[in-house]
């Protein structure tokens, strides 16, 4: 099973300074293990992330974005002989949504 919970901040601005068209999101999760070592359950699981997406401005529109977001994950053994674990992650993607991307109807 696992538990999440998140939020997101879009001030919605078409224009102004770049944070105020920025969206900053952040959250968090637990997660119990469905795997078993010795009959007893694995790892528990705990993570963090926040990021922010940046539009990308160009002449026609403003609907790109540039996302960066970190994480930061815990795995908490509960057998023993297990070693816990702590990852940080970084991740960067862009989402295109521009006109050239629409199916165009022709008559």
């Amino acid at each position: 099973s696992k538990v999440s919970l998140g939020a997101e901040f879009a001030p919605g601005k078409l224009y102004g300074n770049l944070f105020q068209r920025m969206s900053y999101r952040a959250g968090a999760y637990y997660a119990q293990p469905y795997t078993e070592v010795n009959g007893k359950k694995g790892c528990e699981e705990y993570g963090v992330s926040a990021g922010f997406s940046i539009p990308i401005v160009n002449k026609h529109n403003n609907r790109s974005h540039l996302h960066i977001s970190g994480q930061f994950i815990h795995l908490e053994p509960k057998s023993s002989g297990m070693i816990s674990e702590n990852y940080l992650r970084i991740n960067i993607g862009i989402t295109f949504n521009e006109g050239w991307f629409t199916k165009m109807k022709v008559d």
